[in-house]
């Protein structure tokens, strides 16, 4: 890949914390990203915004493990936390609700930063 076809990493770092997590489930998890990172809104959303949503000062972290409701927190010096049950994903489209949750990660980053939301999903 070259120029604008280059990969994009997507700065969520993902906690895998239950043994009930499918093996396959952390790969959709990737796929769902590689597919949103090459749609052009996403990828202009992304480019534009880097800084302010996944820069060196940011760290975004997804749990998927035990929990019992979802839940989004905000963490002295910028840092945000996503805690999602595995059960989320039970009866779901794995790489849908992938792309949702980068989503709603990614808008709340945006909402804490005060740029645009991501496009939707």
């Amino acid at each position: 890949m070259s120029g604008h076809d280059e990969w994009i990493n997507s700065g969520i770092n993902v906690a895998w914390l239950s043994r009930r997590i499918p093996d396959d489930l952390p790969d959709a998890f990737d796929q769902a990203w590689d597919e949103l990172q090459v749609e052009p809104a996403w990828r202009r959303w992304i480019t534009l915004h880097h800084t302010a949503v996944k820069g060196n000062d940011v760290f975004n972290y997804l749990e998927v493990g035990d929990a019992d409701a979802v839940k989004i927190s905000h963490r002295r010096g910028g840092d945000l936390v996503y805690v999602v049950p595995v059960t989320y994903f039970e009866g779901a489209d794995w790489r849908q609700r992938s792309r949702a949750l980068i989503h709603d990660l990614y808008a709340a980053r945006a909402e804490r930063a005060h740029v645009e939301p991501p496009p939707p999903v």
